[in-house]
């Protein structure tokens, strides 16, 4: 059991440097608009929009080219196919440990080059780090395990807050005292992923040296298979089930597309309830509530880490011991219940705020922070494995990310008129969201792929 979470953690490092990236630009964007000298001009907004897109952009690239037949780079198949899933992984961190040097060069070309690798290795990672830790957990245990490699991403969510209120406090002030690096200290922020993902290709060059990777089987074995009727002869060859070499085109066919349809819709769910938006502009938001305080705000974003991996181990315990489908309804509607309340809070103090009403929206953040942590968060890349193939998988994370994408682009020109807009459409998502988990979710608790198939059919 040991042996199998080390081995966890050391490929949740991609999930790490993932959490990373998604939190460590919500306070840098306001250093380097001073350092780019952007601050104040009118084009800021989009352009910080456009930065902070340019993450989810390149993780939606690199989430499509892990599934893409790679035919002019002499590629036949998948990308974990040919490399290997410990190859894959020592590659993506060899071009993450490059990426943060560039990214030390003070110019908008490198920040956006930065911003945009960045968030193509965490496309990449995303798509294969769930596949290989399901491919070796045990399934009595694989609900744990799942919001282990969750909790680990959210741990760099955290320290991406930590660093950032250590460092640059609240941004650019020509009164403040930026430590024994001076300001100089962002260049600290944006090279910190090269470490954890110098450690993990370390871990896979030297000791994890074994390698698990797909294999490919005759078609006659899976007419075999799905033409048995006798359950427990399918058990037996699950494990044989599983490696079969789908095409992409068979997701859209009878055996995938129920399950598949609804892990897209699962997808969006996940990011139209708009966690991402909160980690991603949770400066700008917290500042129009509190004024600016710089303590508030800070103190608010780690609280916000610490609070979403806290509970998303909860998350993992409810989901592990009660279910996944009961997880994510008892979740997602707190979600909704704090989305909700959240909004109304906003709109009353659209004119005049109140410190109450100030509080007030920030234990909406926070709760609805728990309960995406006990739900939505760490459930959806669990179900991602459980439920389909690794190339409905590597699909659907795609549509995650170009979602993340859309959303990171919209935020701030919606929330530029009124950032109550914004959590209002959080708000109906959920809403909608908790009618869809409880019509279409179906459970997946110790149940095998065998199983599962059935009870989609």
């Amino acid at each position: 059991m040991k042996q199998l979470i080390a081995k966890v953690v050391i490929v949740a490092i991609g999930n790490f440097v993932m959490g990373y990236g998604i939190a460590y630009y919500s306070v840098t964007q306001k250093s380097m608009a001073y350092v780019l000298d952007y601050q104040g001009k009118s084009y800021q907004s989009s352009l910080d929009g456009f930065i902070n897109a340019l993450l989810p952009i390149g993780g939606a690239v690199g989430s499509f080219i892990s599934c893409t037949y790679f035919k002019y780079l002499f590629f036949k198949a998948r990308l974990s196919n040919n490399l290997g899933f410990r190859k894959t992984f020592i590659l993506c961190d060899f071009f993450c440990i490059v990426t943060a040097f560039i990214t030390m060069a003070p110019s908008l070309l490198t920040i956006c080059y930065g911003r945009f690798f960045y968030g193509f290795i965490m496309g990449i990672n995303s798509a294969l780090d769930s596949q290989y830790i399901f491919s070796i957990s045990p399934r009595n245990i694989s609900g744990f395990i799942g919001s282990l490699a969750n909790c680990i991403m959210l741990s760099g969510l955290t320290i991406a807050f930590l660093l950032q209120w250590i460092f640059l406090k609240g941004g650019y002030d020509p009164n403040e005292n930026y430590g024994p690096f001076g300001y100089d200290s962002w260049r600290i922020i944006l090279f910190f992923p090269a470490l954890p993902s110098f450690i993990r290709m370390m871990s896979f060059t030297w000791i994890y040296r074994d390698d698990t990777k797909q294999v490919q089987f005759d078609e006659s074995i899976y007419m075999k298979l799905t033409q048995t009727q006798d359950v427990q002869n399918l058990e037996k060859l699950e494990s044989q089930l599983n490696q079969f070499e789908i095409t992409y085109g068979d997701l859209v066919g009878k055996r995938y597309l129920k399950r598949f349809l609804v892990c897209v819709g699962f997808s969006l769910l996940n990011q139209w309830a708009g966690i991402n938006g909160v980690n991603f502009y949770s400066v700008t938001v917290l500042a129009q509530m509190t004024g600016g305080n710089n303590f508030i705000i800070n103190l608010s974003n780690l609280l916000n880490g610490i609070f979403s991996i806290t509970f998303n181990l909860c998350g993992g315990y409810l989901a592990n011991n009660y279910g996944r489908k009961f997880a994510l309804l008892i979740g997602n509607g707190g979600c909704a219940v704090s989305l909700t309340t959240l909004t109304l809070l906003y709109y009353l103090q659209r004119e005049e705020s109140y410190f109450g009403m100030q509080v007030g929206s920030i234990i909406c953040i926070l709760s609805f922070v728990i309960f995406y942590s006990l739900s939505l968060g760490p459930i959806f890349w669990i179900y991602l494995a459980e439920v389909l193939p690794p190339q409905g998988i590597d699909i659907v994370v795609f549509v995650n990310w170009a979602s993340f994408a859309l959303l990171a682009q919209m935020f701030p020109i919606i929330a530029s008129y009124q950032v109550y807009y914004c959590f209002a459409i959080f708000s109906f998502t959920t809403i909608v969201g908790q009618f869809f988990i409880w019509k279409f979710i179906l459970e997946t608790k110790e149940r095998s792929r065998t199983q599962i198939s059935f009870d989609f059919k």
